[in-house]
């Protein structure tokens, strides 16, 4: 059995900012819902992995400021 892969989505408190990130705690993307469409930019990359059989634990964040003056960017 393959070990869990672990993502965290943080979401920024202006702008419906985002940011993916590993368990290694590397961005996999970010963005903001206006220009990136990142809300469903990062829900086709759950459904990817689902329909790739991928198993996968999620945990979900609330940060304030914004991914652009974060450690992501």
């Amino acid at each position: 059995m393959m070990a869990k892969e672990k993502f965290t989505v943080i979401t920024y408190d202006g702008d419906g900012e985002m940011a993916l990130v590993d368990e290694k705690n590397e961005s996999i993307m970010i963005g903001d819902y206006y220009h990136d469409k990142i809300e469903d930019t990062i829900y086709g990359f759950f459904m990817g992995l689902k329909y790739a059989g991928v198993e996968y634990e999620r945990i979900d964040e609330e940060r304030e400021g914004s991914v652009y003056d974060s450690e992501y960017n």
